[in-house]
């Protein structure tokens, strides 16, 4: 519902297959209008991806929550976004949302990256996440950064996503932003 209050059109039917099998969620700048979201249909169709589904659709809030202001005028000298391979977004510029570069997302690229930080913030608030750990893995979690390849860490991130039912990735690169995981040989995240 806090999506829809700040979009034009939100579509959860996509067929986003065009864009390549890893996009799953797109956000349609307009200029002096609210933006358009079209999120892939496989998400809102399989009960067993509710997860993915929530954690997509809070990544595209943070797009248009944070992003939309940057496109209400046209610019005339640069283009930011190419909208020519799709038709439906009416050389509106358009930010595609694929999985790998959501997830793996440098903070150069600081759009993917400020969605995905929106998106861990919202969905795994610091406080609630923080008691949350500390009610099952407090001795771990005192004991300093896990490994992310520890049997223990598998636990966790398994835990977070339960608990606040976001995708695997999601929590997993929160409990890194949190420093409960080490970051030891992680190049980038983008959940925060």
């Amino acid at each position: 519902m806090l999506l829809e209050t700040e979009v034009d059109d939100l579509d959860l039917y996509a067929d986003l297959s065009t864009y390549g099998d890893n996009v799953e969620g797109i956000t349609i700048f307009c200029p002096n209008a609210k933006p358009r979201v079209k999120i892939e249909r496989k998400l809102s169709e399989s009960p067993s991806r509710e997860n993915r589904l929530r954690t997509t659709l809070t990544h595209e809030f943070g797009h248009v929550h944070f992003h939309s202001h940057l496109f209400d005028k046209p610019a005339t000298s640069m283009d930011l976004f190419s909208a020519e391979d799709d038709p439906t977004a009416n050389g509106s510029p358009l930010q595609l949302c694929k999985r790998d570069s959501i997830i793996n997302a440098p903070v150069v690229d600081w759009m993917e990256w400020q969605a995905g930080h929106v998106c861990g913030a919202i969905l795994m608030p610091v406080t609630q996440t923080n008691n949350f750990l500390l009610s099952g893995w407090a001795k771990e979690i005192n004991a300093g950064p896990i490994l992310p390849t520890s049997s223990i860490a598998a636990e966790i991130v398994d835990g977070i996503k339960n608990k606040f039912q976001v995708s695997r990735e999601a929590a997993r690169i929160r409990l890194l932003r949190l420093k409960v995981l080490s970051n030891a040989g992680v190049t980038s995240h983008n959940f925060g």
